[in-house]
């Protein structure tokens, strides 16, 4: 991940780390992990973006067909990691 970060940096590009947890499968452990070591990391990096939950919702490949309720997860599910994101790495 840090190659890529400096190349893209290096060249005047951005890079967007991703969580890529899907949210009908939303793992909060994985993701809190996953940001307490990624975002202190990269915190100071100007060329760096993060995408803290890919998918809103299941059935964006097929046009976004599925009901948002039914794939939703409870924000108190993800706040918790999107909380530390934003701390460790405005």
């Amino acid at each position: 991940m840090e190659r890529s970060v400096n190349y893209a940096s290096a060249h005047g590009h951005y890079v967007i780390i991703n969580a890529h947890n899907k949210i009908s499968n939303y793992n909060a452990t994985y993701c809190d992990a996953l940001w307490t070591c990624v975002a202190p990391y990269f915190a100071n990096r100007t060329h760096v973006l993060y995408e803290a939950t890919n998918e809103p919702m299941d059935g964006i490949g097929n046009n976004g067909i599925a009901p948002l309720h039914i794939y939703s997860i409870p924000a108190s599910s993800a706040a918790p990691s999107f909380i530390r994101l934003r701390v460790i790495a405005p």
